[in-house]
């Protein structure tokens, strides 16, 4: 048997609350795309006892499999052939760890007993992604436009300061997803995923001095941002109100956490970002970048903004992968064969 894996990739609009006065944290919302993707199948490796790994990526796959095998014992002794077609770039804010780790899990679940697969959110939990934000496994499970509700703040650090950390550096349960909308299907998305822009380090060190140097955000600053959320940005993606969105995500780039983020990005995507804002399109920064995206009214204009930005990314001395596309309402394709 021979699983066909297919996984969106996911934008991360913002962060909610980095202040934690109420007794929670984090909270954020996003979108599942259709591309970039994962693109692999995966097999029992029936001729040797060592795994297996061709195409893109190789390396990076075959640590994913690795971690896989130690999270769960059960596939220790099992061996693996992997063939990967296309691949989620690392360290560009699109979430590609999440939906590589859980792409194996799976696969790997359903080759040993495919009636009981267990659910994403465990897999997730175990293999310690999601303390930070549960946007990517819900984009996995599901796809579509996801809101978040951040996690609880425990007695496990009277001071706190613990919780403003990213996931890496503690074991926490994926938060609850408060809400799943699926986006209009007109609705197009520009992913400007360059691979000569930086993110200042391109590591967890500098993620981790992010949050240490920046938080806890005013609480004044989170009041903004949630505003901005609840009165604009989700009601614009339940009314399919492309301006309400636009207006939303433009203004999310320079308050919260998000303005702390576009401090690590290369200034040369900002002054991308800030020129695509005069011509009034919907354009924000990907978590910690560097990879912007714009959201568009349809294809037509989609094209357009990504031959205007064809233009010009020289004059940047800019090297972009430039993906339109829409997004994924249904999250990870699973088949077998």
């Amino acid at each position: 048997m021979e699983i066909f894996v297919r996984t969106p990739s996911r934008l991360h609009f913002t962060l909610f609350d980095l202040n934690g006065e109420i007794g929670r944290v984090n909270g954020g919302c996003g979108v599942a795309l259709e591309f970039p993707r994962w693109k692999m199948t995966i097999k029992r490796n029936e001729s040797s006892n060592e795994d297996h790994v061709d195409g893109k990526a190789r390396q990076r796959v075959k640590l994913a499999l690795q971690r896989v095998k130690e999270v769960f014992p059960r596939f220790t002794h099992q061996s693996f052939n992997i063939t990967v077609n296309e691949i989620i770039r690392e360290h560009a804010g699109l979430g590609s760890w999440t939906q590589l780790y859980l792409a194996i899990a799976k696969a790997l679940f359903i080759l040993d007993d495919k009636e009981t697969v267990p659910a994403t959110v465990h897999l997730a939990r175990q293999l310690q992604r999601g303390g930070t934000s549960g946007i990517g496994i819900a984009a996995f499970d599901s796809g579509g436009f996801i809101v978040d509700g951040g996690h609880h703040i425990s007695s496990q650090d009277p001071e706190g300061s613990i919780f403003f950390l990213p996931y890496s550096t503690m074991i926490r349960a994926p938060p609850p997803i408060l809400m799943r909308r699926s986006v209009p299907r007109d609705w197009h998305f520009l992913v400007i995923d360059s691979s000569n822009a930086t993110r200042l380090g391109n590591g967890f060190f500098d993620e981790s001095q992010a949050f240490e140097m920046n938080c806890p955000i005013p609480a004044d600053d989170v009041g903004k941002v949630v505003r901005l959320v609840m009165m604009q940005l989700i009601p614009g993606f339940v009314e399919g109100d492309l301006v309400s969105v636009r207006k939303a995500i433009n203004s999310l780039q320079f308050i919260g956490f998000k303005k702390a983020e576009l401090k690590l990005v290369d200034r040369r995507m900002i002054k991308i970002m800030r020129n695509l804002h005069e011509k009034n399109v919907a354009c924000g920064l990907s978590a910690l970048g560097p990879t912007l995206y714009c959201i568009l009214e349809d294809k037509s204009r989609a094209i357009e903004i990504k031959e205007y930005l064809e233009g010009i990314l020289d004059d940047f001395n800019l090297k972009a992968d430039l993906h339109v596309g829409t997004a994924s309402n249904e999250g990870a394709k699973i088949t077998t064969c």
